[in-house]
């Protein structure tokens, strides 16, 4: 009976106890639930803002929602917000109302009512990049009940609450397997966006490096164009006064007077070397066998290294032809001899050695800054046991004025002039070297397969020659440099009038029908350029002959590093002679008819259209698409008029095919035509005076009609 006393007071204790444990349980359970859910809102937001700092710091929004929405799979997310590093929204999804913060809150997590809301900063380097927000979901109402039930049946249901407790926790334990697994995906995903961000962190430096070189060469080709104008004044009237001081048997002022051209032509040789870094001088490429031209220069090569430095030739078998300059390509080897030389104080070695090379696109990207495209190379090595260079000397080695000798040692143009050349030459040049242990140039030059009707150099007469009396047509802007070079013209035996511009020169060349040559200056201001100006003075007068001159090589007549075929061109300055020889050269040379390029899929109606043509007297090209198009331009540059393209050509569009067209000629003129012309491709060339259209059916008249040409004349 005691026992059964005891009984309530021990049942009702053992409630009490229950009821506080269950009490203690709730607040303990509700405590680990919150907890809970802000460790794995938590780990979410550290793991978004570990793999988002590329995505940020490229503005790649696109890459952030493919992270953003990976946390979609966890329904326990229900939405999540990027920030860039000014607080700005970058992305985010939503589930449900809720409204994106206008700015991140801080750090941390906040809750409400039963939802965590988590913020995280995105940080690379020990540089905050930005925010990421993270917001989890409410917790059903179902699993709140059950919670509370399982506290109630507590006080009688103590093994369905451990069996609850059982799977609670093997619902976790899946849970934290699933998350484990999604981290490891991340991670590798990471490491892989880490790779991609190497690859495109040197693909950034080879572009930047790039157009830093680009910026410094277009500098200082248009100083050395100014003044190459300057020395063409300074040499010509140099040049006279010697002259006729050694006529008059004034020796010692002769001398003097020599002693300044030296000092001049010391100048223009400078401005050649920057307009060789500027990519804009006029080369003169032959056809070249490296080998052949490495022995060659053996002899001068033991002379300029001295007795202290060996010389080592490895000569690649069947070494392919390039198409280089061969006067520039001595000056480049001869730059890195005597730079090698001056790496060498007590003595060394040094290896030239010669190879065939096939570039491949791996080759490319394993080779970071190789800025060449994948194709047939001839490979130049030059190496030397010197004492090499560290990684800031071989980042400004090429450019203009850099220097590690001392004051009066050099010019720091060597190498400037070695880029300028290799790059225009459609070839790269690459430096391998570290401090203490010796330099390597690597030279590469694209594969030349010489044509079987290539012609043989032919050696200059020693005597100027002079003119008869012809008239020639000088245009100049520079009001020096044309007075200049009327009186050089003249003293050469030659007649001349003179303009400053196009439309003056138009002007003179109607006034003057006895004209025989147009002696014109590449640029030329009011819109007209020599090139122009030769094309519609041709036009008019098709047996007239043409010399160009230029401080600086521009692109209306020079492309790749190479005068258009059939062109003739003295560099500024130019002296007496060699203003004679090429004045000679470009007289006796036969004026050949410029063509016209038809591009036309119908067969029919490209066999009429050329037939009409050659009834006007008008040599034509023919191309059935833009592919064929493409190729004859390129060939036939210098010997094109203007191009007639069909709108509707197999392979591409006309209007695609003639902003091709124009980008390798910005002179040349094209007709669109088509039997209906929509209204945006119009749209897109108009104010465009170098194309004009006309609409099908159409006849040769109408062609030349639209370009501006009578029928009857040679073009």
């Amino acid at each position: 009976m005691k026992f059964w006393k005891l009984t309530f007071p021990a049942a009702l204790g053992l409630a009490l106890l229950l009821m506080l444990t269950g009490a203690a349980f709730m607040l303990y359970g509700e405590r680990a639930s919150s907890a809970q859910k802000i460790d794995e809102v938590r780990m979410q937001a550290d793991i978004l803002s570990a793999i988002v700092p590329a995505a940020l710091a490229f503005d790649d929004t696109e890459a952030a929602m493919d992270y953003l929405n990976a946390l979609r799979a966890n329904p326990e997310i229900r939405g999540a917000a990027l920030y860039d590093e000014n607080d700005v929204f970058f992305a985010g999804f939503r589930l449900g109302t809720w409204q994106y913060p206008d700015s991140p809150p801080a750090d941390g997590y906040v809750q409400e009512q039963d939802r965590v809301i988590v913020t995280a900063p995105v940080v690379q380097d020990g540089t905050r990049m930005g925010t990421v927000i993270v917001r989890s979901a409410a917790e059903p109402l179902a699993t709140r009940m059950m919670r509370y039930t399982s506290i109630i049946l507590l006080f009688s249901m103590g093994v369905l609450l451990l069996g609850v407790v059982w799977l609670a926790t093997r619902a976790l334990t899946s849970a934290n397997a699933t998350l484990a697994a999604r981290a490891d995906d991340l991670t590798r995903a990471n490491a892989e966006l880490k790779s991609q961000i190497e690859q495109r962190e040197q693909a950034e430096e080879a572009l930047r490096q790039s157009q830093k070189m680009e910026t410094l060469g277009q500098l200082t080709g248009g100083i050395a164009h100014d003044f190459n104008n300057l020395l063409t004044i300074v040499l010509g009237n140099l040049e006279r006064v010697i002259r006729t001081l050694t006529e008059k048997g004034e020796t010692q002022l002769a001398e003097t007077a020599e002693n300044a051209q030296r000092g001049a032509r010391r100048a223009a040789s400078l401005t050649q070397s920057l307009l060789a870094f500027a990519r804009r001088q006029p080369l003169d490429p032959r056809s070249v066998d490296i080998n052949v031209f490495v022995n060659e220069m053996s002899s001068l090569m033991k002379r300029t290294m001295g007795e202290t430095i060996a010389i080592e030739t490895v000569i690649g078998a069947g070494l392919w032809k390039v198409c280089v300059d061969p006067n520039q390509l001595e000056s480049a080897i001869l730059n890195l001899a005597v730079n090698a030389r001056d790496a060498m104080p007590e003595g060394g070695k040094l290896t030239i050695e010669t190879a065939n090379a096939y570039v491949d696109r791996q080759y490319i990207t394993d080779h970071a800054g190789l800025e060449i495209e994948p194709g047939q190379y001839v490979l130049l090595c030059i190496s030397d046991t010197g004492t090499g260079m560290d990684e800031e000397t071989i980042e400004k080695a090429f450019e203009p004025f850099f220097t590690t000798k001392g004051v009066g040692h050099g010019t720091g143009l060597g190498l400037s002039q070695l880029y300028g050349f290799v790059k225009q030459s459609g070839g790269h040049v690459k430096i391998y070297s570290e401090r203490g242990n010796g330099t390597t140039f690597k030279l590469y030059f694209p594969r030349h397969i010489p044509a079987e009707d290539e012609e043989p150099v032919q050696e200059r007469r020693k005597e100027v020659p002079r003119g008869n009396g012809e008239l020639v047509l000088v245009v100049e802007d520079e009001d020096d440099v044309r007075a200049h070079t009327v009186a050089l013209v003249e003293e050469l035996g030659y007649r001349a009038v003179d303009a400053p511009d196009g439309k003056s020169a138009l002007g003179q060349l109607d006034r003057h029908p006895e004209i025989a040559l147009l002696f014109t200056d590449v640029g030329l201001p009011d819109g007209m350029n020599g090139r122009q100006l030769s094309d519609e003075a041709c036009s008019r007068r098709p047996d007239l002959k043409v010399l160009y001159t230029t401080g600086y090589a521009r692109n209306a007549i020079i492309h790749d590093g190479r005068l258009d075929q059939g062109l003739h061109l003295v560099t500024k300055p130019f002296t007496y002679e060699e203003a004679g020889f090429a004045m000679e050269e470009a007289m006796r040379t036969k004026t050949q008819a410029r063509k016209i390029l038809i591009v036309e899929d119908e067969g029919l109606i490209l066999a009429d259209l050329v037939m009409q043509m050659e009834d006007f007297g008008i040599p034509t090209l023919e191309a059935v698409n833009g592919k064929k198009a493409e190729e004859i331009a390129r060939r036939e540059r210098s010997a094109l008029r203007a191009v007639v393209v069909d709108l509707g050509l197999p392979d591409m569009r006309g209007d695609a095919l003639t902003e091709k067209l124009l980008a390798m000629d910005p002179s040349l003129k094209i007709v669109i035509a088509s039997g209906y012309a929509p209204g945006e491709v119009r749209t897109k060339f108009a104010g465009d005076s170098r194309v004009t259209f006309v609409e099908k059916p159409y006849n040769a008249k109408a062609l030349l009609d639209a370009l501006n040409i009578k029928p009857g004349r040679s073009a």
